[in-house]
């Protein structure tokens, strides 16, 4: 039948796009030891809800992973998921975890929040709603958006984010973090406290492992009674 053919072709698409840019995994590869057998059990792929003439496929509870040059960039494990037929980009809700991984393998970044989005053809991933990020040294960045960039090996947030390191925290807007060397940038304005001491500035450079930092155009040294990160004026 002609419906039989368009889902059976939107299938055939969405494998080739998912099987060369993305693995899709079932749950049950990485429950914990001891689970109950059934507990990953991944419903088979069934057709969702259409837009005009355009397929889409879901698929409940998968784990999506991204690879470039033969190593696992980051992966997601996700509640559902929705691909629409012969397009690069996919939708997710429900997100359980995401993991962004350095260049030798090892997770550099574990990530929680409301929805995720990837792109198979840059491998960039973006994470929004009640934004939790833990890098390896231990800082936790908190913000509503946050996006992985692979080709530059960056994590942006855009909007309003707080970091909190083992000895410093900060409050900014525009922030960058390298997890491959460490580095936090701030190129505008930025409150950071450490130590007792507190100061607003711009470009910051803040090394998460070593604890350095460089900050030009001070502006001023805030009172010491306050000792949290504050969000900056909107």
């Amino acid at each position: 039948m002609p419906g039989d053919r368009r889902l059976r072709a939107a299938v055939g698409v969405v494998a080739l796009a998912v099987g060369l840019a993305l693995g899709i995994v079932g749950y049950r590869s990485l429950r914990p030891e001891g689970a109950a057998k059934d507990a990953g059990t991944t419903s088979p792929a069934t057709p969702a809800a259409t837009s005009g003439n355009r397929e889409e496929i879901s698929v409940t509870r998968p784990v999506i992973r991204q690879t470039v040059r033969g190593r696992t960039a980051w992966h997601v494990q996700l509640k559902d998921l929705k691909v629409a037929a012969g397009a690069n980009a996919i939708s997710a809700g429900g997100m359980e975890e995401a993991v962004i991984y350095d260049k030798t393998g090892t997770p550099a970044i574990r990530l929680t929040a409301q929805q995720a989005k990837g792109n198979t053809a840059d491998g960039t991933l973006e994470v929004s709603g009640d934004v939790r990020a833990t890098t390896s040294e231990g800082a936790l960045i908190s913000t509503d958006r946050l996006r992985w960039i692979e080709q530059e090996r960056r994590v942006h947030c855009p909007g309003l984010v707080t970091v909190r390191a083992r000895k410093a925290s900060m409050a900014a807007r525009d922030l960058s973090y390298f997890p491959d060397t460490d580095i936090v940038r701030v190129p505008g304005l930025v409150r950071f406290y450490s130590n007792g001491n507190k100061l607003m500035g711009r470009q910051l450079v803040y090394n998460v492992a070593t604890e350095t930092l460089e900050m030009r155009k001070v502006q001023a040294i805030l009172s010491p009674r306050r000792s949290q990160a504050t969000p900056l004026p909107r």
